[in-house]
């Protein structure tokens, strides 16, 4: 890097476009930029990478300076409901699906996640293994998604593989192939979609999607109850569906840390939030300057990109004590794996709610298991788990 503090390739340094990077090598390269560039330039993709927990804080709460109106992802402009809307119209739409989130709702998708995780975990001490994937994490966040958008089972494998297909098209479409993939997945999405909510509008019942597209104050209009279902599948099942994958691999590397929780259930909450900040599925969001403004000492110009990336937020070591060691006591736990400020992730506590209930099961019922295969991989907005092969002893 120069003293500008733009990226010299040279250097070892991060590059956001890297979706084979290792976690070492990750951490390496963030964990320099945190000390020296904070705020670095990158002058090849031409955007700024903001690594420190202060200053994404900051971008974070400031929305008239720091915009998502113009998407919040380094390889496409998508429209994805409210976390692509600046206030008012952000403020109006997470009002109407916010206060749709009853008591009585979260009540019956915590026992809908109870039921799939643990219904999971029979098929797998059945078996004396498996891929927790595929038999936990996907069953699970998956009924809860496609039980809030009030889509029936049978439809639930077709819209998984299209979620699936669509996520691995950010970042990775110069792959042969996937580009192509995610194109078709989309237009599948798109079309069944458009009847599902026509019909929920013509026969609205219980789901959460119902619920909002029949408000009588202020009702969604059909483009953004399609754009609140196409968060909900992006952001909702893709992350908690790793998340609680990545639960299970850590705890496998830290058996120390999963006996504390074995012997005191009242931790699991802590442990969640360890869990989060560790894992970090979310790669980077990014928000558009809209004037030229100063950022921890560097001038960022007009309608420039700026990178936020929350694996380095939840690793600064002026923030975290100990950053590189998992610890299920940790408290406080500042991280920002939900973001902060006006674009705090709406669906977090049901998020932290599927993790509980799965990580919590999972410990309780299996109390030995080794790792035998695991799969992990990069998109451009999340990092994930396609498998994890166990053993249970």
């Amino acid at each position: 890097m120069n003293s500008s503090g733009s990226i010299d390739r040279g250097s070892t340094v991060y590059d956001l476009t890297d979706c084979d990077i290792s976690f070492a090598d990750r951490d390496e390269q963030l964990a320099e930029l945190r000390e020296h560039y904070p705020v670095a330039w990158d002058d090849e993709n031409g955007w700024w990478l903001i690594t420190r927990h202060a200053d994404i804080t900051t971008v974070s709460r400031d929305t008239e300076t720091f915009s998502s109106d113009h998407g919040v992802t380094y390889f496409a402009p998508l429209q994805l409901s409210m976390i692509t809307m600046d206030p008012p119209d952000h403020t109006r739409v997470r009002r109407l699906v916010s206060k749709q989130f009853t008591p009585r709702m979260v009540k019956l998708l915590r026992g809908l996640a109870a039921r799939k995780a643990n219904e999971g975990i029979d098929r797998l001490l059945a078996a004396g293994g498996g891929d927790f994937v595929e038999e936990v994490a996907v069953p699970t966040t998956l009924a809860v998604i496609m039980h809030m958008l009030g889509i029936g089972e049978e439809r639930w494998a077709d819209i998984r593989i299209w979620s699936d297909d669509m996520m691995a098209g950010g970042g990775r479409a110069h792959i042969p192939g996937v580009a192509e993939k995610a194109l078709a997945a989309g237009e599948a999405w798109t079309s069944h979609l458009a009847g599902h909510i026509e019909n929920k509008l013509a026969n609205p019942t219980d789901d959460l999607l119902s619920l909002v597209a029949a408000d009588p104050e202020d009702p969604l209009t059909g483009e953004d109850l399609r754009q609140f279902a196409l968060l909900l599948i992006v952001a909702g099942n893709e992350t908690t569906r790793h998340s609680s994958s990545f639960g299970v691999e850590l705890f496998a590397h830290h058996p120390d840390q999963a006996a504390v929780i074995r012997a005191n259930a009242d931790l699991m909450p802590t442990a969640i939030q360890e869990v989060l900040r560790w894992t970090s599925v979310v790669r980077a969001m990014a928000r558009t300057a809209t004037r030229t403004v100063e950022l921890g000492g560097v001038t960022i110009e007009e309608g420039q990109l700026l990178n936020l990336i929350y694996p380095s937020a939840n690793r600064d070591e002026a923030v975290f004590e100990d950053p590189f060691t998992f610890d299920v006591r940790r408290d406080p736990n500042p991280h920002l794996a939900f973001g902060i400020g006006t674009h705090y992730c709406l669906g977090a506590n049901l998020a932290q709610l599927q993790l509980n209930v799965i990580l919590e099961s999972w410990l309780q019922r299996v109390p030995a298991y080794e790792l035998v295969g695991v799969e992990h991989f990069h998109t451009g907005m999340v990092t994930g788990l396609k498998h994890l092969m166990i053993e249970i002893e």
